[in-house]
């Protein structure tokens, strides 16, 4: 389920996230319709599949990587995930970079 609003969407969670390429499909997606604006595909992509790496269960590699704070402030807003044009912000976009960068 998708819930768009003014250039920001809402995306129920879903298993399906844990997959890069689903990740990288849907935010190429999420571009060409203009649901998102002022982000690469990459990091649309990065912080769906972080967010549901975190909702569905993690590593203590992810933990220690990011910081048990951080972990727990993304977990907190993984279901939905909510994504504002321009992207988050500084710290959770490392934080869901990190995540792309060490898992699967």
């Amino acid at each position: 389920m998708e819930y768009v609003d003014g250039g920001s969407v809402s995306l129920s969670m879903s298993g399906a996230y844990l997959s890069k390429a689903v990740c990288l499909g849907l935010a190429s997606n999420l571009i060409n319709t203009g649901a998102v604006s002022g982000m690469s595909r990459q990091q649309i992509a990065c912080e769906i599949f972080a967010h549901a790496v975190i909702y569905y269960g993690t590593s203590p590699i992810v933990v220690g990587a990011i910081g048990s704070v951080m972990f727990n402030d993304i977990r907190s807003h993984a279901n939905p995930i909510d994504i504002a044009d321009g992207g988050d912000t500084w710290k959770r976009r490392v934080a869901f970079n990190v995540i792309w960068a060490l898992l699967y």
